[in-house]
């Protein structure tokens, strides 16, 4: 008998393996993951609407959200957020002089339309996309190096290179992590010169990606299907073609208070709540058959900015005074907001980078800006500014100091702290009125640079991209659009504000990107963040800690919970019960 069960078990193995060996018996590059789960099942996510499911214009979060399911890149990020392991392509490496990144591309995979994938596809997604500064929403310069130049594309065989005239730090990330596009379908968009609108929310049916998922129906303002890529080229150990689920519905919520129901009633299997959310999450746990986290703070800073080009020549000097910001700094009570706002679950920002990152400095801390409104009447009176006899806080020149506060209605964490902010900011003689928006128009608000101040949050686990956001030529530098970021607004070379303190900034966000050596690149950053820690260009706020919640009937790979903001983190490994 136990001679027979032997010869079972070894017939049974050898019928796997032959089974294993059928599928992958063409000269086909499958990635095979060391992960096993049960095929089959739906999964309920939370989202809004995507603005594009165009991977190159697609740049807000709720695009980005949607994008995972549907994109893949040359690498994988890990979870915390680094490029790692080999994804569309099967081999990668940096030469020795840190200036030629180059990649084996996967042979032998399919697009989610049944074409094949080739080495011409990723390419073609280069040279005739991402570096080509118009056919992006935030131009090129991520893909240069330090020195201004963009990368020599070289094909031989299966093998394509990129290559820099000095090491480029970021191109692993910048070019690895990139969502590769399909040639045959997109590039009749680029020939007619529609290709920024290729892929909008009306053609949904015409998206050709090479991620786990497709989509199979959109209906707007309610619900996103996602069905899984029947050509999808990663496999199970056992040789099961991922991913496990077979649909995902993305349901589209108007509030966080909307999701958080949902969840409760079973309508979303995976949920983020927000820490005000947290304890009422956690309470429900054992009865619900939830698995609720918390972890590390998440990899965000959160700010208050002024605009130092605001249309108003007179507030436009009040926010370029540093005494001003700094007083600022002093009325916002994190400690009030970390215990009310974020329940006890958050951490303060002290400057551009989380705490979680691995380039946070402590040495941030040092420049102390607790609550103390004496200190903040202190910094006034420094930058000129004084008190009527009736409390009322007025500059140098008699105008009282009065402006608005934008933030996302959404968003009920910035709506409390611009709340406090602005009762603290009249006990001392300042009115800030506070205005409440949706997300779209608070971003084109954003871009238009003509607001008073606004919040928002900035992050992510390389600080090196961070050069859109704090470079005074950054698509992203709200607060100091520099004269040439649109050439027909009220932005000229004679008013513009470029203090010393910025000069150092650029130079540092420029030198970093040809700095290979994790040690050298600390530094650099280290600096980076006390420059702006003294000078305070904008004012950082606080930030809650990541919080997972989910029904217990879901399972993933594994892979830990690090500074990924969301989950599924890596939905082709994610199965349920």
């Amino acid at each position: 008998m136990k001679g027979d069960a032997k010869v079972k078990r070894i017939s049974t193995a050898f019928i796997v393996v032959l089974s294993f060996c059928c599928v992958f018996s063409r000269a086909q590059d499958y990635y095979v993951a060391e992960v096993s789960g049960k095929p089959g099942g739906t999964l309920s996510v939370d989202g809004m609407d995507p603005r594009s499911l165009n991977p190159a214009f697609g740049n807000d979060g709720a695009s980005l959200n949607i994008l995972k399911f549907i994109v893949e890149s040359l690498l994988d990020e890990n979870e915390f957020g680094f490029p790692e392991h080999p994804a569309l392509c099967k081999d990668w490496w940096i030469s020795e002089d840190g200036c030629t990144l180059s990649f084996v591309i996967r042979e032998g995979l399919q697009w989610s339309d049944g074409q094949p994938f080739t080495i011409e596809d990723v390419r073609w997604t280069f040279e005739e996309i991402y570096l080509v500064a118009e056919m992006t929403l935030f131009g090129n310069s991520t893909f240069m190096s330090s020195a201004g130049d963009l990368p020599l594309v070289e094909v031989e065989g299966n093998t394509i290179s990129f290559t820099w005239s000095e090491p480029n730090a970021l191109a692993p990330r910048t070019i690895g992590l990139t969502p590769i596009l399909p040639k045959h379908s997109l590039e009749e968009y680029v020939a007619n010169g529609t290709f920024p609108s290729a892929w909008n929310i009306g053609e949904t049916e015409k998206v050709v990606v090479m991620g786990p998922f497709v989509i199979e129906q959109f209906h707007l303002g309610d619900t996103i299907v996602l069905e899984k890529n029947p050509y999808y080229w990663r496999f199970d150990s056992s040789g099961f073609r991922l991913p496990y689920i077979d649909k995902i519905f993305v349901k589209v919520s108007t509030s966080m208070e909307q999701a958080l129901l949902r969840f409760e009633a079973g309508e979303l299997d995976v949920y983020n709540p927000s820490a005000e959310q947290f304890p009422r999450v956690l309470s429900m746990a054992e009865e619900k058959g939830w698995s609720v986290l918390a972890g590390q703070p998440r990899p965000l800073t959160e700010f208050l900015m002024f605009n130092f080009n605001a249309p108003d020549p007179v507030k436009r000097e009040w926010f370029r005074n540093e005494h001003f910001r700094k007083a600022i700094a002093y009325l916002m009570d994190r400690e009030s907001i970390l215990n009310t706002i974020f329940s006890g679950l958050g951490a303060s920002i002290h400057g551009p980078l989380s705490s979680s990152s691995i380039y946070y400095d402590p040495k941030v801390e040092e420049f102390n800006y607790d609550f103390s409104p004496t200190r903040a009447r202190l910094e006034l009176k420094r930058g000129g500014f004084d008190w009527r006899s009736d409390g009322t806080c007025i500059d140098e020149f008699g105008n009282p100091v009065s402006f608005q506060i934008l933030t996302c209605s959404w968003n009920s964490q910035w709506v409390g702290i611009v709340t406090v902010l602005s009762d603290q900011l009249s006990n001392i003689g300042i009115n800030a009125t506070t205005a409440f928006m949706d997300w779209d128009t608070y971003v084109t608000k954003a871009h238009s640079g003509t607001f008073d101040s606004m919040t928002l949050a900035e992050g992510g686990a390389e600080p090196g991209l961070l050069t859109m956001v704090y470079h005074s030529r950054g698509v992203r530098h709200y607060w100091n659009y520099h004269p040439d970021y649109n050439l027909s607004d009220h932005i000229t070379e004679e008013t513009y504000f470029y203090p010393d303190w910025q000069k150092r900034i650029d130079e540092i966000l420029e030198a970093q990107k040809s700095v290979i050596e994790l040690e050298e690149r600390c530094q650099l950053f280290s600096e980076f963040q006390l420059v702006m820690a003294q000078h305070l260009p904008i004012v950082f706020t606080a930030t809650q800690l990541l919080l997972y919640a989910y029904d217990n009937s879901i399972h993933h790979g594994p892979w830990k919970y690090g500074s990924m903001f969301e989950l599924p983190w890596r939905p082709w490994d994610v199965w349920r019960e």
